[in-house]
């Protein structure tokens, strides 16, 4: 057994380095670049990016910055096909865009799909933005480039079940998805609203738009008040059915009416 447990541990690190690897000779690739410009109306948003996901309200600081010294720090780009994609530095193209500045610094790479995917996948979980933006880049890797979940986890260091719940909130309503593209609501907190119906999404929502409460206070009301019916179990062995609560309490409240059912005395 301890020798399989190696095995997985030295499987994950070959794992994890290969994709060190990649980003490595990306960047080693990219420091022998010298920058030329690029007029912002020829750039093409690669498909994993989305530009709807970018609140610019959220970034003052670096449109103040950028309105007054320029863009110093060039743009990401790849080239297929004679067209330029935009895979780093989508915040500073949108400002740009804004503010109707006409040409950005750019870097243009020639390397392998793949390697662009493992690379966008890199600079996204470095950044602090919003949690959709990989929600989006997942899903297109699944559809466009046909990833497997797994996959995506191992060029992620993420865990599975993580890559899961990215993925998972997709599913969430667009008030909600507005509110977290906004920063109003934290991953965390999005994360608690999964696997419940709309209505309990709309009343544990108070609660996760409040800020005076934490992740742990919303999973505990969750637990206490709408999780309970979830968490009901039903066996059976031979003839006999078992039915077991959350708690005591659940189980005493529920008893007259099982009994009642049954027609049992």
């Amino acid at each position: 057994m301890k020798e399989k447990k190696t095995n997985n541990r030295l499987t994950d690190l070959t794992k994890k380095y290969s994709s060190y690897n990649v980003i490595s000779e990306i960047e080693n690739n990219l420091s022998k670049l010298s920058p030329s410009k690029i007029n912002t109306s020829e750039i093409i948003i690669d498909q994993l990016l989305d530009l709807s996901l970018y609140n610019l309200d959220l970034y003052k600081s670096l449109e103040e910055s950028i309105l007054s010294e320029g863009v110093l720090t060039p743009v990401i780009l790849y080239s297929d096909s004679n067209k330029k994609y935009l895979i780093n530095g989508i915040k500073r193209y949108l400002i740009a865009k804004k503010n109707n500045i006409s040409s950005l610094p750019c870097l243009d790479i020639f390397i392998d799909r793949n390697k662009i995917n493992q690379y966008i996948i890199n600079e996204l979980s470095k950044n602090n933005d919003n949690i959709l933006i990989r929600t989006h880049c997942y899903m297109k890797l699944i559809e466009i480039y046909n990833y497997s979940q797994e996959q995506i986890s191992n060029m992620s260091n993420i865990s599975l079940s993580n890559i899961k719940n990215i993925l998972r909130l997709d599913l969430l309503p667009e008030y909600i998805k507005k509110d977290i593209i906004d920063n109003k609501v934290s991953y965390g907190k999005a994360r608690a609203l999964l696997n419940l119906d709309k209505d309990n999404q709309d009343k544990l929502y108070e609660l996760v738009i409040n800020p005076k409460y934490s992740v742990r206070d919303i999973e505990k009301y969750k637990r206490k008040y709408i999780g309970n019916t979830s968490k009901v179990t039903i066996s059976q062995k031979h003839k006999s059915i078992k039915i077991t609560f959350l708690s005591e309490e659940e189980a005493s409240k529920n008893i007259e009416k099982i009994k009642k059912l049954f027609s049992i005395d």
